[in-house]
């Protein structure tokens, strides 16, 4: 029983030191990383000046926040000053505050009316806007089943040409691609009637003579020639 424990406790040390090693030191950082041309100080620069908690705060001429932040200030400071940055554009300090992202997402028409006697489909257009967050996506789900990527981006519009008569959509926007921050929904159903068949053409372009086209009122006519 000796000898087992003796041969045991080498390797419960190299588990214990895995442990201590995989911790939180040995995770990657989550905290905003410095705009280009900035450096990440820690403390406010100027004393009396309220600032809060969650705010981050820059060296550097170039008044710029992260994704998910706002400046709310930027100003000449000596500590800026000392660490290299110099106050010829004005400033060399610059304070940023979170903020939310928001959005707005559209479908137009909410109730795709699809005539069944000439298509089986139906189109709406969807339309989104993302603000505080660098792009977005736009997710649909078909009568409740998992979501599938349909569009991407800041804004935009795009068709979706592919709505069926009595299936019900969601599309969801989100903020950024994490797919977990979901900024708006628009709803579109579609609407199945039976109309009158589509119109059978009158000119037929494979009997029209060698030079001509269905053309000038769908009848075969030279190319060469304008239409009376």
């Amino acid at each position: 029983m000796t000898h087992r424990l003796t041969r045991l406790i080498p390797s419960l040390v190299l588990v214990t030191l895995a442990l201590a090693c995989s911790g939180p030191e040995a995770q990657p950082s989550t905290e905003p990383t410095a705009p280009e041309g900035q450096e990440r100080i820690e403390t406010p620069s100027e004393e009396g000046n309220v600032t809060a908690a969650s705010n981050i705060s820059f060296c550097g001429i170039v008044p710029g926040c992260p994704e998910g932040y706002a400046p709310v200030r930027a100003l000449c400071t000596a500590e800026c000053y000392v660490r290299g940055y110099s106050c010829d554009w004005g400033h060399n300090y610059v304070e940023c505050t979170p903020v939310q992202a928001s959005g707005s997402i559209s479908a137009n028409p909410t109730t795709v009316s699809i005539n069944l006697n000439q298509t089986s489909t139906g189109t709406t257009e969807i339309c989104w806007d993302v603000d505080n967050v660098s792009t977005g996506e736009v997710w649909v789900s078909m009568n409740g089943a998992p979501e599938s990527l349909f569009a991407s981006g800041s804004s935009g519009c795009q068709y979706a040409s592919w709505i069926q008569a009595g299936s019900t959509y969601s599309f969801n926007l989100y903020a950024g691609s994490s797919h977990s921050n979901l900024l708006g929904s628009a709803g579109v159903t579609g609407s199945g009637y039976y109309g009158p068949p589509p119109e059978e053409p009158i000119c037929n372009p494979a009997t029209c003579p060698s030079g001509s086209d269905c053309r000038c009122g769908d009848v075969c006519w030279p190319r060469n020639r304008e239409c009376p």
